[in-house]
């Protein structure tokens, strides 16, 4: 028998999402189980598993649809055709090495614009607070996404090259249900191609969870953009942007944001 054991590595300068794909293999124990949940594909398992605070690895069961959500304890796995093991590993641990296919997050403190930045008596709704890594959904924690109202709001990341681009994961505000039940009507776009659309709003069971937005098979580009063609404020508070590599490429340095200023960044 052998126990693979890992620890999620946290560090708020270099820590982004990877996931290591396993495939022909599956969680054989529940010792370290933290959660059963239904998934429609391996990307909904790892989105499940990321969005999950204490998730460190996953075992998504392909003929049932279903995926298991396991602590940084990882139980034993073993040989499986109908399974795939997701694993989280540090961009730290993982910058260099090669082989296996990983989802990389491309967006981790990349450069940032947005339509306009509003200011709630100093605490700034700024582009770049979508791409510092912090988990808070909470506006007035400084680490959100709030323009003026406008009849057309968008926010961009450049991701420093082009990447084919699999899906994207949006966390919304749950501060407030005003907040989260404006997030509707999303078109995402790549160098200005058709990526994905999200109609919205999510249900309140689900808002705590990060809303996943498919891209189209083959869209590749580095300029990804959220629209919303409402007359209203655009609001949300992290952004991953996520491709499938072998290497996944390291954030630029230096990057600052609302760690040493709320003023506004672009």
């Amino acid at each position: 028998m052998i126990v693979f054991i890992l620890i999620r590595y946290v560090d708020l300068q270099s820590n982004a999402n990877i996931f290591i794909l396993e495939t022909g293999n599956r969680i054989a124990t529940s010792v370290t189980r933290i959660g059963i949940k239904k998934a429609t594909s391996d990307i909904s398992c790892a989105s499940l598993c990321s969005s999950h605070g204490t998730c460190c690895s996953a075992a998504y069961d392909i003929e049932k649809n279903t995926c298991f959500l396991d602590s940084c304890c990882n139980p034993v796995t073993e040989a499986f055709l109908g399974a795939l093991v997701i694993r989280t590993n540090s961009k730290k641990d993982k910058l260099n090495t090669s082989g296996n296919n990983r989802l990389c997050n491309l967006a981790y403190h990349r450069q940032t614009t947005q339509s306009s930045v509003y200011d709630n008596s100093g605490v700034f709704g700024s582009p770049c607070n979508a791409v510092d890594g912090l988990e808070s959904q909470d506006f007035y924690e400084g680490t959100c996404v709030h323009t003026n109202k406008e009849f057309v709001t968008w926010w961009e990341v450049d991701l420093g090259a082009k990447y084919t681009i699999k899906f994207v994961n949006i966390s919304v505000r749950t501060d407030h249900s005003s907040h989260y039940e404006r997030f509707s009507a999303i078109d995402v776009t790549v160098d200005a191609l058709y990526c994905g659309y999200y109609t919205g709003p999510p249900l309140l069971s689900h808002i705590y969870e990060p809303i996943t937005i498919g891209c189209s098979e083959g869209i590749t580009g580095r300029f990804l953009r959220l629209t919303r063609s409402v007359h209203d404020t655009f609001q949300f508070c992290e952004v991953e942007v996520f491709a499938n590599l072998t290497v996944c490429p390291g954030p630029p340095e230096p990057w600052t944001c609302r760690d040493l200023s709320h003023e506004p960044c672009v």
